[in-house]
């Protein structure tokens, strides 16, 4: 009995091994299915310097395809496209590639598989044309990810010091690789300090800081450093008075240095004064004054050589007036010339209310020495001295403590002592002289008499013209004709505004 029981268990379980070994062999031989993506074929790509266009056919491809532009082995543009049916064509915009160039299209399955390629060159000249197409091999790699837009990053700080003072700190940097840090500064007595720092991608900076006190003082300061290295700095004072102060100092790259302080009071009444000092040592200082109604204004000019002469000095007196004559304190104009040096030229300007000029006056300081009247010229574009017209009212005097001038002349005037007047009017007299002693003309022809340079005609009240003989004719506006071949000489008379005359000639040759 127990030998009948052995044997069919041993029977048994030779049966059970042989059943798990015959279904183990079947389930290996079953096949599996893994899905290895989609796949691209009929590859065709075209390129401008902008844009990218490419089509194909995708087989299995479940939902997106991925495109790269590249350049060699760089990815230089990568793009995701949603897929439905088995064609497709699609478009990368916004490029920037470069023209008679060729460039790599690559295109793969978004969830796998392999790439496709083409090649597309971008012609020299794109007017929305592309380039021709060269399939390639397909490239087995795995397509990539395209990269995330770069994003502004902002943080912010806040400490609090054991003493009470809070410090808030902000950071932006941009994209672009600009960045600004701004701090506020909060201390227990109630000084607020603000700044801010800003740097660009091209390396410029801007420092600003303001610093509120308790007592109402407001200090704003600011430093600017440009790409190319000009250096700005400015401080602005403002006093609970009402007193405002604001410096500047601008240092060039040629190493020029300007430094100017304006010093506003509360009335209103300006005060600035500047210098501009160059690489070589020379400089100039220009100092200004502003009445609170803005209707004065005083300013001095000097310029100094690299070894501190004075080279040049002006004084300048400009106001508001209600009618056509000015009037400026002599005292005031020698002060102000004698804070340049002694020797200056002074000019008085005359305004309407509205800031158009009615005439600049200029006079040399040593007419102001003592009470004396005073010639008044005109001056013309080319810096020419035009005498007025005698006839009209046009008069200028140091008397009374005080230079008056009293015209209707428009524009830049000079106003000479009457030692001087002799001496400018001879110089005017002078200047009376043709362009040519002589000229050739050919006989039927006419030539024009012209006046040397130097010479305003403004100052002419007469001409008259007289031919020497019948050979040329002259007309009353100095149009020269050759009448018959010889040699004949054109006499000019001219008369001045003054009165005064003088007769010229030129020698004609017909040929």
């Amino acid at each position: 009995m127990n030998e009948t029981i052995k044997t069919c268990i041993s029977k048994w379980n030779c049966f059970s091994i042989m059943m798990f070994a015959f279904i183990f062999s079947l389930v290996l031989s079953m096949p599996v299915k893994v899905y290895a993506g989609g796949t691209i074929s009929d590859l065709k790509a075209t390129a401008t310097t902008s844009s990218v266009t490419v089509s194909g056919t995708a087989t299995d491809v479940k939902a997106a395809i991925v495109v790269q532009v590249m350049d060699g082995s760089d990815i230089v543009a990568m793009q995701s496209f949603s897929v439905n049916g088995t064609t497709f064509s699609v478009k990368l915009n916004s490029l920037s590639l470069t023209g008679g160039k060729t460039y790599t299209i690559r295109v793969a399955d978004y969830d796998g598989g392999t790439f496709a390629t083409a090649e597309a060159t971008v012609p020299s000249s794109t007017g929305g044309g592309g380039g021709g197409v060269t399939p390639a091999p397909s490239d087995p790699e795995t397509p990539q990810e395209p990269d995330a837009p770069a994003k502004e990053e902002t943080t912010t700080e806040t400490k609090t010091d054991e003493d009470g003072t809070v410090t808030e700190t902000t950071t932006v940097k941009k994209p672009d690789g600009s960045e600004s840090v701004t701090e506020k500064v909060t201390k227990p007595d109630g000084t607020v300090t603000e700044s801010e720092k800003v740097t660009t991608a091209d390396g410029a900076t801007k420092e600003t800081e303001k610093v509120s006190t308790k007592d109402g003082t407001v200090t704003e300061t600011a430093k600017e450093v440009t790409a190319s290295g000009t250096v700005t700095e400015t401080e602005k004072v403002t006093k609970p008075t009402g007193v405002i102060t604001e410096t500047e100092k601008v240092t060039e790259t040629n190493g020029t240095v300007t430094e100017k302080e304006t010093v506003t009071s509360p009335s209103g009444a300006v005060k600035s004064e500047e210098t501009i000092t160059k690489a070589d040592g020379s400089k100039e200082e220009i100092k200004t004054q502003v009445s609170a109604d803005g209707k004065k204004e005083t300013s001095t000019e000097v310029s100094y050589d690299a070894t501190g002469k004075i080279v040049d000095a002006e004084v300048t007196v400009s106001q508001v007036t209600t009618s056509k004559s000015m009037s400026v304190s002599v005292s005031e104009l020698r002060e102000s010339v004698k804070s340049v040096g002694g020797d200056a030229t002074v000019t008085i300007t005359s305004k309407t209310a509205s800031g158009a000029m009615r005439f600049e006056a200029s006079v040399d300081s040593d007419a102001l020495k003592k009470n004396t009247e005073l010639k008044v010229y005109a001056v013309d574009k080319k810096g020419n001295i035009v005498i007025l017209d005698p006839k009209k009212k046009n008069t200028a005097a140091v008397k009374n403590g005080k230079l008056t001038v009293n015209t209707s002349e428009k524009g830049e005037l000079k106003l000479v002592t009457p030692a001087e007047a002799k001496k400018v009017e001879k110089k005017i007299l002078a200047s009376v002289k043709p362009e040519k002693k002589s000229q050739t003309v050919k006989k039927g022809k006419s030539i024009k008499f012209t006046f040397a340079d130097g010479f305003s005609t403004k100052n002419i009240k007469k001409i008259t013209y007289e031919a020497s003989d019948s050979d040329i004719k002259v007309s009353k506006s100095g149009k020269i004709t050759a009448k018959a071949k010889g040699t004949a000489t054109v006499k000019v008379t001219v008369t001045l505004k003054n009165g005064k005359t003088k007769t010229i000639k030129m020698r004609i040759k017909i040929k």
